[in-house]
């Protein structure tokens, strides 16, 4: 058992899942959209996700005016 998590962008149009890797030693990051049936997966170490978490964090500080 595992738990998933899903967040659907504000507009309905791409939905974002984070869940563990199939050995769940990492995590994989799949991005749907749904207008255009496609998906994109970033798989990655739980320190490459941390990183990447670090990342956003840091761009959305510097960018957003905070």
């Amino acid at each position: 058992m595992w738990v998933e998590t899903k967040l659907v962008m504000e507009d309905g149009y791409q939905e974002v899942i984070i869940q563990p890797n199939d050995t769940r030693d990492g995590v994989v990051l799949n991005v749907v959209e749904i207008e255009e049936p496609g998906e994109s997966r970033l798989y990655m170490s739980y320190d490459e996700a941390l990183r990447l978490a670090s990342e956003l964090i840091n761009f959305v500080n510097k960018n957003n005016g905070k």
